[in-house]
């Protein structure tokens, strides 16, 4: 807002937003690593680019054993998407930093385990090498890979999606606004609430907007990312599974089934 912090924060937002253009807002966010989007006005169609995209690779070295999942996700739509897959039957390994554990175990425990209750907790020290090492060897062994991490985060890891698939695994990433958007920065970010809202899931009042639902993005672009993954693993196939949390809500709120760039996915409407 390019003020002085001398006022609650939402006083700040009422006296000082009006000054500015909306898309300056966002820009500024995204500079600042915030969660901020723009709603669409009443009655606007909300145009989405593939809320689901597919890219089979090479083989799938999956064998005649459970896959080996490691998931590295936290909070609600990757884990999500980790349950599903552990309920047909892989071995989920639930790996969370030791100094910054999942944000979900904030809330109800029962939320937790209902999203995690199935999986493998692994712990790791992330700021030490030994941790990065362990985390490393995890993701090359691993059959299928779930994150919904920022670029330079995986990079500082070391971690690459192109080298896994390569190796012939399922890597699917979970994004709030997609990689391929115009928009959207290599670091932008999006929680369930604005991206529902940017999404175009808001009902308005008096032209006020108000939220349908809590934080609804985060459920559709799991199982989203669930449908995502059994495509590649029903044909055997490494790939990509990249998922767009405000695409993956938009492709609803427009009366559209989930859209998808590519053919393979019509295995899991059927």
């Amino acid at each position: 807002l390019e003020c002085d912090a001398e006022a609650p924060a939402w006083s700040l937002l009422e006296t000082h937003l009006p000054r500015w253009r909306a898309a300056h807002v966002v820009e500024r966010a995204v500079l600042l690593g915030l969660a901020v989007a723009t709603v669409p006005p009443p009655r606007a169609p909300v145009t989405e680019s593939a809320a689901l995209v597919v890219e089979p690779g090479g083989r799938w070295r999956y064998a005649a054993r459970a896959p080996l999942v490691v998931d590295l996700s936290s909070l609600w739509a990757g884990p999500l998407a980790g349950s599903y897959v552990a309920r047909a039957g892989a071995d989920v390994r639930k790996v969370e930093s030791s100094a910054r554990p999942d944000g979900a175990r904030l809330g109800t425990p029962a939320f937790y385990r209902r999203l995690n209750g199935q999986k493998r907790l692994v712990e790791l020290d992330l700021a030490t090498r030994q941790g990065i090492d362990e985390l490393r060897r995890l993701v090359a062994a691993a059959d299928i890979v779930i994150e919904a991490s920022r670029p330079r985060a995986l990079a500082a890891w070391g971690l690459d999606a192109g080298e896994a698939i390569a190796r012939g695994a399922i890597w699917c990433r979970i994004s709030g606004h997609g990689s391929a958007a115009e928009d959207a920065g290599p670091g932008r970010i999006a929680f369930g609430d604005d991206a529902a809202a940017a999404a175009g899931l808001v009902t308005y009042v008096d032209e006020e907007p108000w939220f349908i639902g809590d934080a609804a993005a985060d459920p559709i672009a799991g199982v989203t990312a669930a449908l995502g993954i059994a495509t590649l693993w029903r044909r055997q196939r490494a790939g990509m599974v990249e998922v767009s949390m405000v695409d993956a809500v938009a492709a609803l709120t427009g009366g559209v089934p989930v859209a998808s760039r590519v053919a393979t996915a019509r295995a899991w409407r059927s």
